[in-house]
């Protein structure tokens, strides 16, 4: 614990350089807010909702990004509205998106969520034909690997100080 804690802020002392990668699926979430589940076949009108890029490595990324993190997203999104949207959200926190691939043969996945206000629980009904692999997969997993190697040698450095 503090021995930890004393490590990470001589790392921040010696600015050693440290980026995160988060690599998968991206999606634009519609999220509304329910009391109860809706009964099938009834037509409901809500006035609340949010729309935001979702998914589980772009949320990380992004609440890295707020956070002030070097973070890089690779992930696939559609070369509409929706990926348009995305891609700002990221470059508004200053998240690195170059590795953002946009297809033209596939939209971006949609996610409409509905939670439950009462319990937090959520129902989500994801619109995708299928989710576009990373073509840039390859050369990323050889980044993977540098940086697992210049991980392990700071590692050997910080052993051989105790």
């Amino acid at each position: 614990g503090q021995q930890a804690a004393k490590k990470l802020s001589t790392y921040k002392e010696r600015k050693i350089l440290m980026k995160i990668l988060c690599i998968g699926h991206s999606s634009w979430d519609i999220t509304v807010p329910v009391d109860e589940y809706p009964i099938e076949n009834t037509k409901y009108r809500y006035n609340e909702k949010y729309s935001a890029g979702g998914g589980p490595a772009s949320n990380a990324a992004y609440l890295l990004g707020k956070w002030g993190m070097d973070t890089v997203i690779a992930s696939t999104v559609g070369s509409d509205d929706f990926g348009t949207h995305i891609k700002k959200e990221f470059q508004d926190i200053k998240v690195n998106t170059d590795y953002i691939e946009t297809s033209y043969e596939k939209d971006t996945s949609l996610s409409f969520i509905l939670i439950n206000k009462n319990n937090g629980s959520r129902t989500v009904f994801n619109v995708a034909t299928e989710h576009p692999a990373l073509k840039l997969m390859d050369m990323i997993m050889v980044q993977l690997k540098m940086l697992l190697v210049s991980f392990q040698m700071l590692l050997v450095l910080l052993m051989l100080e105790e």
